[in-house]
């Protein structure tokens, strides 16, 4: 009865976690000339800023390009306007999106080549957060 009460339990929390709440997707936009990160976020959930506080709880959302002498990244990542508003699970003002988020990165580079960018982020919703997850991406770079 035990085995089957853990594996009940098991099941349920590969479940909830299981669940992706955050639809990444990481392209190279030549017109712009921008790497673009799109976060298109679950209803109910939000995906804190880069710009937070460490020491209140949540993770900030990173942004992690690999080391490449073939390409120069100018700047920051930068985000959107967030959304600053009481976070229920923290009982803070904390900056964060709902729905949709568009991250952007310029860079410079001569020839075609492929770039790797980690993901680091938590979401959480009124009621609970998810442990935080890191996403890995290969993005190409080729001017039209």
């Amino acid at each position: 009865m035990k085995v089957l009460l853990f594996l009940c339990v098991l099941f349920a929390n590969s479940f909830i976690f299981s669940q992706e709440k955050v639809e990444w997707q990481a392209f190279y936009n030549s017109t712009t000339k921008n790497i673009e990160i799109v976060a298109n976020i679950a209803v109910g959930w939000h995906l804190y800023s880069q710009y937070i506080n460490t020491e209140i709880g949540p993770i900030p959302t990173q942004f992690k390009f690999k080391n490449n002498s073939l390409v120069s990244f100018i700047g920051n990542v930068v985000e959107p306007e967030s959304i600053k508003e009481l976070d229920e699970s923290f009982q803070e003002i904390l900056p964060y999106f709902k729905d949709k988020a568009i991250f952007s990165q310029n860079v410079i580079f001569t020839n075609p080549i492929e770039v790797e960018l980690i993901i680091s982020f938590m979401v959480c919703n009124n009621s609970v957060c998810l442990p935080p997850i890191e996403k890995m991406f290969k993005i190409k770079l080729q001017n039209n």
